[in-house]
């Protein structure tokens, strides 16, 4: 029997941790591309949740059939319990208490058999899942290498990207000085023939790009949504 559970258990979990459809006959196979191993961690990974998961369902029926055993056990000793006062009350016979000594030990047995059933299942469970741990520490150099070498990548597009940000922020202000520039040479002059009359292109330009994120607070990434980024989640504000 519990080679049985054994065996199906087995069946479910390749059937979760399956990621493939089978192969239909070819008469030229091509050589199976060799993941890397970040790619094949990640697979450990998962495979050890599908194997956790189908484990987990197959322990939960194990643990209601165990608890119900006992239950079960645990009244019919209550009884034992009251044919041993009775005894020692001698209220009924040795052969009465020898009765129910006997009648009580399918329930004894059916607790044990079920608390082995079940220890057995875990024990298959741990091993299996200490396997593919074993297997996982196993690749932690080349897979570690392998996240820094992408980290590092990803870091220097960042940095890439940061300086073309920044240039694109000197552009902003460039502009900006653009119209202030003209407005002061303009201003020079009209002061030169003691004229009065001011073009504003400054207080014009504040008016128009008023709505235009263009502030500091505008410009800045928050550290709260660095942190979220680095969680793996990428959140859109307007600032």
């Amino acid at each position: 029997m519990l080679k049985k559970l054994k065996n199906n258990i087995q069946k479910f979990i390749s059937k979760c941790t399956s990621k493939e459809p089978e192969e239909v006959a070819s008469p030229v196979k091509k050589p199976k591309a060799k993941k890397d191993a970040v790619e094949r961690v990640d697979l450990l990974r998962q495979e050890l949740e599908a194997i956790d998961r189908g484990y987990s369902k197959a322990e939960e029926k194990l643990i209601r059939d165990y608890d119900a055993k006992l239950v079960t056990f645990e009244n019919e000793y209550r009884k034992l319990q009251e044919v041993q006062q009775q005894y020692a009350m001698k209220l009924i016979k040795e052969s009465e208490l020898d009765k129910a000594k006997k009648d009580i030990e399918p329930y004894e047995e059916a607790l044990r058999d079920a608390g082995f059933e079940l220890e057995k299942v875990q024990g298959y469970k741990k091993d299996e899942i200490l396997k593919i741990i074993a297997d996982i520490d196993a690749l932690k150099d080349s897979f570690t290498d392998e996240l820094e070498t992408r980290v590092e990548a990803k870091a220097m597009i960042l940095q890439d990207l940061r300086n073309q940000y920044l240039k694109e922020i000197a552009c902003i202000g460039e502009l900006y000085r653009t119209g202030l520039e003209v407005e002061t040479t303009v201003q020079k002059h009209l002061t030169e023939y003691h004229m009065k009359h001011t073009l504003h292109l400054k207080e014009m330009l504040e008016i128009k790009t008023e709505n235009v994120p263009v502030l500091y607070k505008h410009l800045i990434i928050p550290q709260e949504a660095i942190d979220i980024a680095m969680a793996g989640k990428i959140e859109y504000r307007k600032a």
